[in-house]
């Protein structure tokens, strides 16, 4: 028998034992519910012509591709296919795993969107943990740049923010860049430019970057409509960051950046 699959622009017939047998969402809504025809409407209609060809048996490894790869882990997670979830998870393991200096910006951009995704969407940390490790082979200071600068990519999540700050873990100059080109377009202290502000490693930018961290609190402190608790923020971590630089310098001179993850006290990395 089959069961009839509606896209949003056509229908495809499957045999119904196929997608019973690769699915329990599928087996429950034919075997228990007994349904004819399934609805699949939601997603964009070539990624799941995708999702059924590769149920019904075709080779992964030549049909995963990067236009395709987001909507069609969704849909093998929506719909319980085990298996290809792990194939969905192991290609962007491994394009993970491939990144080096050679690596397009492109790529890096699009592996950076989605394991950030799959974090945000499902709680699952592994794929921003292996991009974090692999710091050693790519810098990944000027995607992060671009990510915080475009002040018109709308509002970050926090743990989002802290991935940006990790990733940099030790390189200040694009941070810096990033949150002028911010401060330059804010009418009023955003959230994020503040969470940011509050966790950056301030003592390690004003070591590496002594004229930007000067011209980043002149920025900041031109925003037009900053509020007096505002003002005392900035005040307060303008003086702790040159304090704890100089003190630093003084006691622990020769203490390697790698050591000094741009991460403040919120993040409980020094």
């Amino acid at each position: 028998m089959d069961v009839v699959i509606k896209m949003r622009d056509s229908i495809a017939n499957v045999a119904a034992e196929i997608l019973t047998a690769n699915s329990s969402v599928f087996s429950n809504l034919i075997n228990d519910l007994g349904l004819k025809e399934i609805e699949i409407e939601d997603f964009d209609p070539d990624t799941v012509r995708v999702f059924l060809t590769l149920i019904e048996g075709t080779e992964i490894v030549h049909i995963i591709q990067r236009q395709h790869f987001r909507e069609l882990h969704k849909l093998s997670v929506v719909f319980d296919v085990k298996w290809l979830t792990r194939h969905c998870r192991g290609w962007l393991s491994d394009r993970i795993e491939n990144i080096d200096y050679d690596t397009t910006f492109g790529i890096c951009l699009f592996i950076l969107h989605e394991s950030l995704y799959i974090q945000q969407k499902w709680k699952i940390e592994d794929f921003t943990e292996l991009l974090i490790e692999k710091r050693e082979k790519y810098d990944f200071s000027h995607l992060i740049y671009e990510q915080l600068a475009d002040f018109d990519s709308g509002i970050h999540e926090k743990e989002e923010l802290d991935i940006f700050l990790k990733l940099c873990a030790g390189t200040t100059h694009f941070l810096l860049r990033a949150l002028i080109e911010r401060a330059a377009k804010e009418q009023a202290l955003s959230d994020n430019t503040k969470y940011l502000l509050e966790n950056i490693n301030l003592a390690l930018c004003f070591e590496q970057n002594r004229a930007l961290y000067h011209e980043l609190f002149d920025a900041i402190s031109s925003i037009p409509n900053l509020t007096n608790a505002n003002l005392k923020l900035i005040l307060k971590l303008s003086t702790e960051s040159t304090k704890n630089s100089f003190s630093r310098q003084q006691l622990v001179p020769k203490t390697m950046l790698c050591d000094m993850l741009c991460i403040g006290r919120t993040g409980g990395h020094l």
